[in-house]
């Protein structure tokens, strides 16, 4: 009995791990539809590189592009999506201490389920909500509660 109940445990684990890759996922497309039509609405002659079908530690999933003063410059965004109306996503140590390397060039994408326009977070933004490690303790994961945009 005791080993049915720990399979059973484990299926669900395993179906909410595929749920959440499937709604990230979701949020990858969509940033990186975004980010097409928004280099084309800026003249920007270049094409978002989606890194993260690749290789999913950079620490971003999107590779874009963006202008100032007629000069091209990369950037560098992470996709979070969520299904939940209180809209909280959870960043990884890996990518703040992307964010950290990036500085202004470091932006986290998050888009409601349903949204057409995602919440942009630059990177000051981002840095008022980290945990600071301490002693011997180090942050992983941390939560950031967020309420998403619903167009």
């Amino acid at each position: 009995l005791l080993n049915w109940w720990d399979e059973l445990e484990q299926f669900v684990r395993k179906e909410e791990e595929n749920n959440l890759l499937k709604t990230g996922r979701i949020g990858e497309i969509k940033t990186f539809n975004y980010e097409v039509n928004r280099l084309k609405k800026e003249n920007i002659n270049k094409e978002p590189l989606w890194v993260a079908r690749e290789n999913n530690n950079l620490g971003y999933d999107i590779k874009s592009f963006d202008k100032k003063n007629d000069e091209i410059y990369e950037i560098f965004i992470e996709s979070k999506c969520t299904k939940n109306i209180d809209g909280h996503f959870f960043l990884t140590l890996g990518e703040w201490r992307k964010a950290l390397q990036k500085k202004d060039k470091y932006f986290v994408y998050h888009w409601h389920i349903d949204s057409t326009i995602p919440k942009i977070i630059k990177y000051e933004d981002l840095k008022k909500d980290i945990a600071i490690n301490q002693g011997r303790g180090e942050w992983k994961n941390i939560e950031i509660k967020i309420t998403p945009n619903k167009n």
